[in-house]
């Protein structure tokens, strides 16, 4: 199951004062280990969709393509992905 990977990502995301593009590289790399069979069916496509988001760019020197992308995003799209991400996390996180 992918809850600490995903709950690592939310974590990248919310503690720091850095750009939230580098927050998001930061969430993503918790994520790349992760692979679609690794989520319930319900939440596969959600995944697979966002993983895809973040690697949208080729790669650029020694860049791999998800800092390409998540530089090259808008704070507003950074913002949207980010918030997918939570999203995904809060189906695995049950409320207490």
């Amino acid at each position: 199951m992918p809850q600490q990977r995903l709950w690592q990502a939310v974590e990248a995301l919310a503690v720091s004062a850095e750009p939230i593009q580098t927050r998001l590289h930061s969430a993503g790399e918790y994520l790349l280990p992760l692979r679609p069979d690794d989520f319930a069916p319900d939440e596969r496509e959600e995944f697979i969709e966002s993983m895809n988001a973040l690697n949208t760019k080729d790669a650029v020197c020694d860049e791999g393509s998800l800092k390409a992308t998540t530089a090259s995003l808008s704070d507003g799209d950074a913002v949207v992905l980010a918030r997918r991400i939570v999203a995904l996390d809060a189906v695995y996180r049950p409320l207490s």
